[in-house]
């Protein structure tokens, strides 16, 4: 149930960080880096949350096979398209 919760929030304040995102043109400089701060800390909470299942070894055989297909059809190592992210 904990895992639920954190897995609604953290997808909750995704999708409002986004929606906030779509005024980023109206932003004055620091607006935009404060934008940017906070998608990293959506993307460093994504990145924790996903680790643990990886270190239990409990990530779903399918979603992991579709996130290596997707790399593969944009010929990108995780690496690669994590640096392009950052």
């Amino acid at each position: 149930e904990q895992i639920e919760q954190e897995y609604k929030k953290l997808v909750l304040d995704h999708a409002n960080i986004i929606e906030f995102g779509a005024k980023y043109d109206e932003f004055d400089p620091m607006g935009k880096i404060s934008y940017l701060d906070q998608i990293e800390q959506i993307e460093d909470r994504w990145d924790a949350f996903f680790f643990r299942f990886k270190l239990m070894n409990s990530l779903d055989r399918d979603y992991i096979k579709q996130c290596e297909e997707f790399l593969a059809s944009m010929k990108l190592s995780e690496e690669e398209f994590r640096q392009l992210l950052k």
